[in-house]
């Protein structure tokens, strides 16, 4: 299931999203969010582990051991919106290249 709580999600569209119990709109059908991302592409969520192969993530709340001693999230999984997730990229690349 696709689960994405970004505030300028559906507004291009004024497509109507539910709302999290914070009040942030919830983007939980694949329909809305490839209509979103076609609307505006910097919408499009990445995942970073395939963007930037080799990069290491600590994804702690997919596990037991943080705060909450319990899981919250099912998987470990790490995605960005593309604008963010390629300046990453473009920033991990410069900070390699400065180390060699």
């Amino acid at each position: 299931m696709l689960f994405a709580t970004l505030s300028s999600f559906g507004q291009e569209l004024n497509i109507p999203l539910p709302k999290s119990k914070y009040g942030l709109p919830v983007v939980n059908d694949v329909k809305i969010y490839q209509q979103i991302v076609r609307a505006n592409p910097d919408n499009e969520l990445v995942d970073l582990k395939k963007h930037i192969p080799g990069a290491r993530f600590e994804v702690k709340y997919a596990t037991a051991d943080n705060l909450i001693g319990r899981p919250l999230y099912p998987a470990a999984e790490v995605f960005m919106r593309k604008p963010a997730a390629l300046a990453l990229k473009a920033h991990k690349a410069l900070k390699n290249k400065a180390s060699d």
